[in-house]
């Protein structure tokens, strides 16, 4: 089957600090809407790829609408790996996922402040900020919290998915890269089967919430406690940095994760043999290829 041409016009395009030069193309029109995309880099999808290029099979496709990526986990390879990291990549098989989640990461936490809600790094990207102030290279998932509800989450879908991302509800609201994404010509990995669940670069979004009894509720924390912490833990926020960002998050972090991942949570582990995100995560998502 003869590959299908997503539309092409690479403007300079600015994405939280990269840029990269503008290049000259032509135009092949598959779907009229995709032209409102003036930033996509230009490549080719091929076989069951093709399907990627139906903007409207989004709405339904779940995991399936996100970019085929393949990705690093060895460290030290991957140790400290950054966004940046992305722009200077020879090929896919150079990427490490910890790239990619941190892009997805600070994507995703200001497009979330931009639109009222408030943000917080929790579970493994809060874990990753303690260890080491970095993301955590043998995962394919990070994690952010919101506080009380999701708000404007059409515009935050529609913000995201202009910028690259593709945000679904999966057991919880869920982002990965969209093959709408600048990067695209970096991060395609043509020989990566479509897939329904996990496998690729995602951020897990989860709910918390003040019960004004002098808890907070916090969506898919699972400890001896169910998923309650004390108020006084969490509030005020604190913030912790990840590659010199900074990120906010729970008044007391090292608490958290003691909550969240037992006594020896600085200690690497690999997820089925100790901790596992319960419930909308597992089952979803196949915990034996994660990792906290």
């Amino acid at each position: 089957m003869p590959p299908l041409k997503l539309p092409l016009s690479r403007k300079k395009y600015a994405l939280r600090g990269f840029t990269t030069p503008a290049t000259s193309s032509t135009t092949q029109d598959i779907d009229t809407t995709l032209h409102l995309r003036t930033w996509i880099s230009y490549h080719q999808f091929f076989a069951t790829h093709t399907a990627l290029c139906n903007e409207d099979a989004r709405f339904k496709a779940g995991f399936n609408f996100c970019l085929p990526i393949s990705g690093r986990k060895d460290t030290p390879f991957c140790l400290a790996a950054d966004r940046s990291d992305l722009l200077h990549t020879r090929s896919h098989k150079s990427i490490c996922y910890a790239s990619a989640l941190h892009m997805l990461l600070v994507e995703v936490y200001e497009e979330l402040q931009a639109t009222g809600n408030t943000p917080l790094i929790i579970f493994g990207s809060l874990l990753g900020a303690v260890r080491n102030g970095s993301m955590i290279p043998f995962t394919e998932d990070t994690d952010i919290g919101f506080v009380e509800r999701l708000n404007a989450q059409e515009a935050l879908k529609e913000e995201l998915w202009r910028k690259g991302y593709h945000m679904f509800f999966k057991g919880v609201w869920r982002v990965c890269v969209a093959p709408t994404h600048p990067l695209v010509s970096h991060l395609y990995d043509p020989n990566r089967p479509r897939i329904g669940y996990m496998g690729v670069p995602y951020v897990d979004l989860y709910r918390m919430k003040d019960l004004h009894n002098g808890n907070w509720d916090v969506e898919e924390l699972n400890s001896k406690y169910g998923r309650l912490l004390p108020r006084e833990n969490v509030v005020p926020f604190s913030q912790m940095t990840i590659n010199g960002m900074p990120f906010d998050t729970v008044n007391d972090p090292h608490f958290f994760l003691r909550r969240a991942y037992g006594q020896n949570y600085m200690t690497p582990r690999r997820r089925g043999s100790a901790f596992v995100k319960p419930s909308a995560s597992t089952a979803t998502k196949n915990s034996n290829t994660s990792a906290s």
